[in-house]
């Protein structure tokens, strides 16, 4: 399929069902790659709603579970990233440049006041 191509996140909401799925469609409406991921849990019982994918020149990346960096190619590759760290009263958040080489992260505590580590 060629680029450009669309995400689609499907039942993000952490309520209800355990899962949500990602995709890639195409300009013509055509679905190229898809996945699923494990809904986040709540820190601290907090429903907390985060963004949960970034998307780079060739990859969608997004959160499966708490941690779990994984990620999608247009040809319907899946894999590992990386792993962040997250204790059982935090969520984290993610950004991934352009060309792979680099992940921003955003780990947020709970509950109030809230506290932020960035690296």
């Amino acid at each position: 399929m060629r680029l450009p191509l669309g995400v689609v996140v499907k039942d993000f909401i952490i309520d209800g069902a355990p899962t949500y799925s990602i995709s890639l469609v195409g300009l013509d409406g055509n679905v190229a790659a898809s996945a699923v991921g494990h809904k986040r849990s709540q820190p601290g019982g907090i429903l907390v709603q985060m963004p949960n994918i970034s998307a780079s020149n060739s990859r969608l990346y997004y959160l499966d579970g708490d941690s779990s960096v994984m990620f999608l190619r247009p040809d319907g590759t899946t894999g590992s990233a990386t792993t962040i760290s997250v204790d059982s009263n935090s969520a984290a958040v993610f950004a991934v440049s352009p060309d792979d080489s680099r992940i921003a992260v955003a780990v947020i505590t709970f509950p109030y006041p809230a506290k932020t580590r960035i690296y």
